[in-house]
């Protein structure tokens, strides 16, 4: 009799328990489902004209984000900053699927689909920089990253392909007219300084910046 309510109770408890597993697995592909999928549209790092500071000109360095989801997400403490860590925190914003979010560098009111950072001063370098978007928690949710040669590039770039990347590290390069570091296309018998900088000649000889006694000004000699 043991044996037979034994293969009884067994069905029974795998029944209860796969009933009981069935919710979690469902709130798992739900959650996987429903992370959230907002990215940059475009970033306006110059702004146009002389950079006199003015309100006008600061709030046209902008940031516009898209939330090309398929349902809302709210944007409440996600943060948004450039490689410098300037800030900027979301207040109570819920952006809807396919909506678009532009946020100002300089002051103004929000209102609708523009809000306002506040700052008296440029927030984007024009040259090379990164926006960053993180979730409350820190989670880089997406970046757009730029690199302009002087009076070569536009004004903005469109970051709709961007996927997110790491904050980059500061690296620290040897100061220029150091061995790590010589002066490129150095004359030999040039004047030069500071005295002990070194430099290299279009051939590649190291050099090296030298004053002999008598001598008023320092020339480039070989190393």
């Amino acid at each position: 009799m043991r044996v037979t309510r034994m293969s009884v109770i067994l069905p029974l408890v795998t029944c209860v328990l796969a009933v009981l597993a069935a919710p979690f697995m469902l709130t798992s592909s739900s959650a996987a489902a429903a992370a959230p999928k907002v990215v940059f549209t475009r970033v306006w790092y110059d702004s146009p004209g002389s950079d006199l500071r003015s309100n006008t000109s600061l709030n046209h360095e902008y940031v516009i984000i898209k939330n090309a989801g398929v349902g809302p997400v709210n944007l409440t403490g996600w943060v948004l900053h450039d490689r410098s860590r300037h800030k900027y925190l979301f207040g109570a914003i819920t952006l809807k699927a396919g909506a678009k979010l532009r946020i100002n560098t300089g002051r103004g009111t929000d209102r609708g689909t523009t809000v306002f950072w506040g700052y008296r001063a440029y927030v984007w370098n024009n040259d090379t920089d990164t926006a960053y978007l993180r979730d409350p928690g820190g989670k880089l949710i997406a970046s757009c990253a730029w690199s302009v040669r002087p009076g070569l590039g536009s004004a903005y770039t469109n970051c709709t392909s961007k996927k997110p990347q790491p904050t980059p590290t500061k690296t620290t390069s040897a100061p220029v007219g150091s061995m790590g570091n010589p002066v490129p296309g150095v004359h030999p018998g040039a004047f030069c300084s500071p005295v002990g900088a070194y430099g290299t000649t279009s051939a590649g000889t190291l050099m090296r910046c030298t004053k002999k006694a008598g001598e008023t000004q320092a020339r480039w000699r070989a190393a």
